[in-house]
């Protein structure tokens, strides 16, 4: 009946926690590489995203800054799964600040990733409002408005609307 799972945890909560256990065994070290590896991922790519507007050293230094928040510290070295929302949440703040026009979002990048960081920890799936808004707007001005590219851009959701409908 309820599809042989009750947990109302999402699927993919503990997948990286398993992959490091598996390599490294079981240890400190196993339990905490994967968050702090993704605050190091999200601190590249943080500067990859104000590359653009920055010089290299100032671009380092932002995403420095933005990866030695007390807050994403500490979540990072912990074994909770909050680091996945808050990397997320935070690209997509600063992907959404840096593009002053969306004429070249990749739309079905950030669908995709916002569907398996929800699969991750949850409260991800709030980065789909700003999201859809976004392309909402860009989408009104289109003359050849077509529902079979809107349906390609969203399949992504497919991935996460099952877990999403029954945690509801």
């Amino acid at each position: 009946f309820n599809g042989g799972n009750t947990d109302p945890h999402p699927p993919l909560r503990l997948f990286p926690l398993w992959i490091s256990s598996s390599i490294f065994s079981i240890s400190d070290f196993s339990f905490r590489f994967p968050q702090f590896l993704g605050l190091i991922v999200m601190m590249t790519m943080v500067f990859k995203m104000v590359n653009i507007k920055l010089n290299s050293l100032n671009s380092w230094l932002f995403g420095l800054a933005a990866g030695t928040i007390p807050v994403l510290w500490h979540s990072s070295v912990i074994v909770e799964q909050s680091i996945w929302t808050a990397i997320i949440w935070s690209l997509l703040l600063i992907f959404i600040i840096n593009e002053n026009e969306f004429e070249d979002i990749k739309f079905i990048r950030w669908f995709s990733l916002l569907s398996i960081f929800s699969l991750m920890r949850a409260s991800a799936f709030v980065g789909f409002i700003p999201l859809l808004i976004l392309l909402f707007l860009k989408k009104r001005n289109e003359v050849d408005f077509n529902i079979k590219n809107l349906m390609i851009l969203l399949s992504p959701l497919i991935i996460f609307l099952p877990y999403f409908i029954k945690t509801i």
